[in-house]
């Protein structure tokens, strides 16, 4: 589904990610952690497109749609509005497609996103990101800024998503603790490079790993 090998991308002349190599199979459900100013977003932004490259290669198979950090809702739409934009530029498509997904959102559909709780805006972001119908959903810090419940039941909703619809799922997360559970396999990152990777359950087991590069960040998340 996405192959990266040896990725560089600069800011600002600075080196943000330094020679990466990552993959993903197709329907995999993988994480990407690490702790702030990791380089964590600026390659989920060069897969996407959103950046620049300045060595290395991504190749994707599919469709990839991207869920921005912070969700960028327009706050002043609705939601439903929203979610017409991402659907763009087939302006015409039904939302009646994320609402049968996520029913839930439906009750609001008419509500503008600014007035949502972050979990609501977070479930719309990645419904927005849904109308593409992606064959890869990539969420860049998936649990930033909501409470452990907010966080747990989006979780579910989108494990929920991944087992119905089969699509591939990379979720970017500084909480070690969400993102080991939901995932399958995990890369971690620290001063923009990968230095560690594996299944959950091996990096769960290496207690002193996730200590040394997320410093316990994952403690007390769901």
């Amino acid at each position: 589904m996405l192959e990266v090998a040896n990725l560089v991308v600069h800011y600002d002349g600075a080196v943000a990610v330094d020679d990466v190599t990552m993959r993903i199979e197709n329907s995999e459900l993988v994480s990407l952690i690490g702790p702030n100013g990791a380089g964590k977003s600026s390659l989920i932004k060069a897969v996407a497109g959103l950046v620049p490259i300045d060595g290395g290669k991504v190749s994707l198979q599919g469709r990839l749609a991207y869920v921005p950090e912070g969700r960028q809702l327009f706050r002043d739409l609705t939601v439903d509005q929203n979610l017409r934009l991402g659907a763009w530029p087939n302006r015409r498509q039904s939302t009646d497609y994320v609402y049968d997904l996520l029913p839930e959102i439906k009750k609001f559909e008419k509500r503008k996103a600014g007035q949502l709780s972050g979990g609501e805006q977070q479930l719309v972001a990645v419904a927005r990101g849904l109308m593409a119908k992606p064959d890869l959903l990539a969420i860049d810090e998936l649990s930033l800024g909501l409470s452990p419940l907010a966080a747990a039941k989006l979780v579910s909703n989108l494990i929920s998503l991944h087992e119905s619809l089969g699509i591939a799922l990379l979720i970017v997360e500084q909480s070690a603790t969400v993102a080991l559970k939901m995932c399958q396999r995990a890369y971690v990152m620290e001063a923009g490079r990968i230095v560690k990777s594996g299944t959950s359950s091996e990096l769960i087991e290496s207690g002193e790993m996730l200590d040394a590069y997320l410093g316990g960040m994952g403690d007390g998340q769901p």
